[in-house]
């Protein structure tokens, strides 16, 4: 990495990433895709994507439990009705920009070193990043070779990240085919991290300016899977990266809140501060409720508007009428006091 370049950075990357640090605090994403967001006409309206996220973002006491909100390229541009862009929404609640990447980032790159694209994206607000698509390996038989070429991209995408000005989110996804046993899950976790650090390492990637992300442990006892998930990472993650994210894909918001609440509370010593990615999850409950709350009227009228354009924006308004009722009057703040986060969770019995 060139020194003049990467100087320009370094300080702010640290000082980011040290935000996350910040206790009862978590990362939420609202980079809502169509197979996430099932709502008709989601795929074809931008109005709707852009009200929907806006009602995410400014939902009373939405943001108090966050540092950090994870919008795709689309939504980093947009605004609210009234004209707010949404990252000055963000700003105004001391909530740090995410942004979610796509494609590959070592296509991004620009002829004087730098990836333009996070620049971009620096310039339009956001201060971190994560890629959506980045490499998986199949952790139920993982090879020298697999490993090392994620470990290998991981480390271009954190080292483009950088040279943009964003603190990079890495995360070394691991696949299983089936729930492997607790030996084998700790056997390819460490070697899958112990690949990627080296690489981190080995292309001079300030470590004191990125987050590393993790999956859960596939177990059925949250305490199992807080205490090997920590024994595993004290033997491979050096104390000089700051925050160690667990994503809750895969998980309910409860079982998220729970396994959360039980790695900050054991007793095996962490030289990093933890912290949470919640996805999907926080809102299911709430896509759910109004799928089951769709009149037959609702839905014709939004599949009628989507033949007739000069409808779309009333069939808009009423799905996201009714998304607003169910978060707004039906969600409430589910403390878990040993962790120090409120969760929102949708109350939809």
């Amino acid at each position: 990495m060139d020194d003049a370049v990467f100087g320009l950075y370094v300080d702010k990357l640290s000082n980011t990433a040290k935000l996350f640090k910040t206790p009862g605090k978590n990362i939420r994403a609202i980079d809502e895709s169509i197979s996430t967001v099932k709502l008709p006409c989601w795929e074809d309206n931008v109005d709707l994507r852009r009200a929907y996220r806006e009602l995410l973002l400014t939902t009373p006491g939405a943001l108090s439990s966050l540092i950090g909100v994870v919008l795709s390229e689309e939504a980093l541009h947009q605004k609210t009705a009234d004209g707010k862009p949404f990252t000055d929404v963000l700003k105004e609640n001391e909530v740090l920009v995410g942004i979610m990447t796509r494609g590959n980032p070592v296509a991004w790159r620009g002829p004087d070193g730098h990836t333009q694209k996070f620049q971009q994206h620096r310039e339009a607000g956001a201060h971190f990043a994560v890629w959506d698509d980045g490499p998986v390996i199949d952790a139920s038989e993982p090879s020298e070779t697999t490993i090392r070429k994620q470990a290998e991209e991981l480390a271009s995408f954190a080292t483009y990240c950088q040279r943009g000005g964003l603190v990079p989110i890495v995360y070394p996804k691991l696949s299983f085919d089936k729930t492997p046993s607790t030996g084998k899950f700790a056997d390819s976790t460490k070697s899958v991290l112990a690949a990627c650090l080296k690489a981190l390492n080995d292309r001079n990637v300030h470590l004191e300016g990125i987050l590393l992300m993790l999956g859960i442990a596939p177990q059925a006892d949250p305490r199992d899977i807080a205490r090997d998930t920590l024994n595993v990472l004290r033997k491979t993650v050096p104390p000089a990266i700051p925050v160690i994210v667990f994503l809750s894909s895969g998980q309910s918001e409860n079982e998220a809140v729970i396994t959360m609440n039980n790695l900050k509370v054991s007793k095996v010593s962490k030289p990093w501060s933890l912290s949470s990615f919640f996805g999907p999850p926080p809102q299911q409950r709430t896509l759910k409720a109004r799928a089951r709350n769709s009149s037959p009227h609702s839905l014709q009228d939004t599949r009628r508007a989507q033949k007739r354009p000069r409808d779309l924006t009333r069939a808009t308004f009423n799905l996201v009428r009714a998304l607003a009722s169910l978060l707004i009057t039906r969600t409430t703040s589910t403390e878990c006091v040993d962790l120090g986060f409120a969760s929102l969770t949708s109350v939809t019995a």
